[in-house]
């Protein structure tokens, strides 16, 4: 059961991040500070990787995506749906110029609600013993 849900949620995360990722392009990659774009782009890139090990069904599946997922959620929170607190940030909150639509926040909401999924069911797995593989 922990497996199955470990990748329902990571395809959810999977398609929050897809979303996210084309949101940006939309918005211009412009507004955003070296800092977002270097942290963003290497998030990106394991997130994809976590989500392609989880589906694949890889024995170390359950302890990627515990040790990833929580951090994406957070990142993505704090980036994101905070008000602006270094160059860390791409606020969504008073985002006036910078392109922010309903659009961004759905993204990011699907994209924050499959990573906290995807650590709790990681957790669940390796919990019940569940690190070996496919079921």
């Amino acid at each position: 059961m922990a497996l199955r849900a470990l990748r329902i949620s990571a395809i959810v995360y999977g398609v929050g991040l897809i979303f996210h990722t084309a949101d940006h392009l939309r918005r211009g990659w412009g507004i955003l500070s070296t800092q977002v774009h270097v942290v963003g782009a290497v998030s990106t890139l394991i997130g994809f990787a976590t989500v392609i090990i989880v589906l694949m069904r890889l024995r170390s599946a359950p302890v990627i995506a515990a040790a990833f997922a929580p951090l994406a959620a957070v990142g993505v929170t704090a980036a994101h749906l905070l008000p602006k607190w270094s160059s860390f940030s791409d606020t969504f909150i008073d985002a006036r110029g910078t392109g922010v639509t309903f659009v961004s926040w759905i993204s990011v909401s699907i994209e924050i609600a499959g990573a906290v999924a995807m650590g709790i069911f990681a957790w669940r797995a390796i919990s019940e013993g569940r690190v070996q593989g496919a079921t």
